[in-house]
């Protein structure tokens, strides 16, 4: 795992067709971009879960890799604030030492280090940052929004059916204009 700059995030993002649109990441050059939502406000105990159904283990295929990239922090008061800072700093700090999240807000992920990456997710999840996750190799993104929903942008109809299959427990919403309208 390793810290990077919101630079060094954008030049990830774009060796990998993907750019910011006119709110939010997005596929560059795509025929078409699917989007769901889940909503959850009121299960911050199922968060691991959800995080681990976004980001699941691929019979047959393996992780390689992924950036989760904290875009927004802080919204919700200095109290929250002070202890998910705290959190994300102490669980990388056991791998690298790391500079304030403000200066090097992006995490690199490699192969097998898919569980790491889900204990970085949980951290937005659980107190409201804003965030994206790019996953190599597939054709998906996710953005924790501070107002308590994940939205899910794939490339392709069959991504978008087999995750939204995925969560069909935290009832998933299609509503693309929650994510490319303008959250």
């Amino acid at each position: 795992m390793r810290s990077l700059t919101d630079d060094e995030a954008r030049r990830w993002c774009a060796t990998r067709r993907l750019t910011f649109g006119s709110k939010h990441l997005e596929f560059r050059d795509a025929e078409s971009q699917n989007c769901f939502s889940v909503n959850i406000e009121r299960r911050a105990s199922s968060v691991v879960a959800l995080a681990e159904a976004l980001v699941p283990e691929w019979e047959g295929e393996r992780f390689d890799g992924a950036l989760l990239w904290i875009t927004a922090r802080g919204i919700w008061g200095d109290h929250n604030e002070r202890t998910a800072t705290r959190m994300f700093e102490r669980m990388h700090g056991a791998a690298d030492p790391i500079d304030p999240v403000g200066e090097r807000p992006a995490q690199r992920f490699e192969p097998g280090e898919l569980r790491d990456l889900h204990a970085f997710l949980a951290v937005p999840l659980l107190f409201g940052w804003d965030a994206y996750v790019a996953l190599e190799e597939k054709d998906y993104i996710l953005f924790v929004c501070h107002d308590g929903v994940v939205g899910v942008v794939s490339a392709s109809r069959d991504t978008h059916e087999a995750l939204r299959e995925r969560v069909r427990d935290w009832d998933p919403r299609d509503d693309p204009r929650w994510y490319f309208g303008g959250a």
